[in-house]
């Protein structure tokens, strides 16, 4: 089958996730060719998630995929979290090996299920975050804060999102058990 995983590599475009509603979003993405944003594949990024998202193609989302799936599904973001989120926890940590804070998992999820854990030690390097989570999304954990760091679709072999960076974080069997699932189902 395959799978695609979604990562950090490019930045969100700030309009296209900063209040704009979710019906915006098909026509955000044919956004004039001579706007800067166009260069980074954001809309391609877009398309090709939804195309995932429809085909029940596994993929996984990593800190900005996480960000992205949200947008490309309809939902928004906080484009600065700590201008934006009351009582919010400083998110944008510069070491990826840095347990910032934890993530409570929602029980009953999917995410619930491959971590095994309720509660995770997470690292932190983000300065957006998930705002209105798009109607097809199942939050699956939380920051302190209250912040969504963990989303899935639900009824979807493997679409699922982390706004942490567990690829930094492979000394723990929950984030290898992560992998190990991803793998397997990219693998049918």
């Amino acid at each position: 089958m395959g799978g695609m995983r979604l990562t950090s590599a490019w930045t969100v475009f700030y309009s296209l996730v900063a209040g704009m509603s979710p019906s915006s979003v098909s026509q955000a993405i044919r956004i004039p060719a001579s706007m800067k944003w166009t260069r980074s594949g954001i809309p391609l990024k877009l398309k090709v998630l939804q195309a995932a998202a429809s085909n029940n193609k596994p993929f996984l989302g990593i800190c900005r995929g996480c960000q992205v799936m949200n947008v490309a599904l309809g939902g928004t973001l906080y484009t600065h979290i700590l201008d934006q989120l009351s009582g919010a926890l400083e998110h944008s940590t510069e070491n990826y090996l840095q347990l910032a804070h934890e993530v409570k998992i929602e029980v009953g999820t999917r995410i619930a299920e491959i971590f095994g854990e309720p509660i995770l030690k997470v690292n932190s390097l983000h300065h957006q975050g998930l705002k209105d989570i798009a109607p097809s999304l199942r939050v699956a954990g939380h920051a302190p804060d209250g912040l969504v760091e963990a989303v899935e679709l639900p009824n979807h072999p493997f679409g699922i999102a982390v706004q942490w960076h567990p690829e930094w974080l492979t000394d723990q069997e929950s984030t290898r058990n992560l992998f190990r699932k991803f793998v397997e189902a990219a693998g049918k």
